[in-house]
């Protein structure tokens, strides 16, 4: 997947979870920001930024945020909309079937694949440095909608049926554990899911920042997952 129209700048200020402002010719300029994590360390005064010129007529604002630097010192994707079309690209290239936005229960998960296996999919773009190592940790923030997702998809194993949970990891890590000290109920669930016996795949976004244009590119990851 290719984006156009890409401007590196600094970052200024998060004005809610929706909106932050960058500086162009000395006047603060606001962006959309679409993702709703803390993103704490990330999105601090002067850190470099990718942001996107939409046009004219897209929604409120001239500008959307697609990426910072991480603490990899590399450029990462954070933006759950890309997140999706990027999971649609990487599913079509491998010729998989699948139906988006699938209503289970009170909730819908992300996809239904080859008629066979409900996988809901969440971007993790946290990283820690434990021990001089880097670890992927999810979610940032406490996330009631990560939790409903995870007991739905139990309840669907709990009926026999088959299901699987994939993290788009925005950084190359080769480590991952939930963040039980930001929500000690989803990282119960997710172990919960785990001694199912069934499936957390990771998939990798790679971006590649030249000129004024984005590269994304999603890879298979194998990574081990932490107790």
């Amino acid at each position: 997947m290719q984006l156009n129209n890409i401007s590196k700048a600094k970052f200024l200020e998060r004005k809610n979870r929706f909106v932050g402002t960058w500086l162009l010719d000395w006047k603060k300029i606001q962006f959309h920001i679409w993702d709703t994590g803390r993103l704490q360390e990330l999105l601090f005064p002067n850190n470099e930024i990718l942001i996107q010129k939409m046009p004219v007529d897209w929604r409120k604002y001239p500008f959307r945020l697609i990426s910072a630097k991480g603490l990899q010192w590399n450029f990462i994707l954070l933006n759950s909309l890309i997140h999706s079309a990027l999971i649609r690209e990487y599913l079509q290239k491998q010729n998989i079937s699948y139906k988006p936005e699938v209503k289970v229960g009170d909730s819908k998960i992300d996809f239904y694949i080859e008629n066979q296996w409900f996988v809901e999919i969440k971007g993790c773009s946290l990283i820690k440095n434990i021990n001089w190592e880097f670890i992927g940790m999810f979610p940032d923030a406490p996330t009631t909608r990560g939790q409903k997702h995870l007991q739905e998809l139990i309840k669907l194993v709990k009926q026999g049926k088959q299901a699987q949970f994939w993290f788009l990891l925005t950084n190359n890590v080769n480590k991952f554990k939930p963040n039980t000290e930001t929500d000690p109920v989803f990282s119960k669930l997710f172990y919960e899911f785990l001694h199912c016996g069934w499936k957390v795949k990771f998939l990798y976004a790679r971006l590649e920042f030249q000129g004024n244009k984005i590269n994304l590119e999603i890879l298979d990851k194998e990574v081990d997952i932490a107790d």
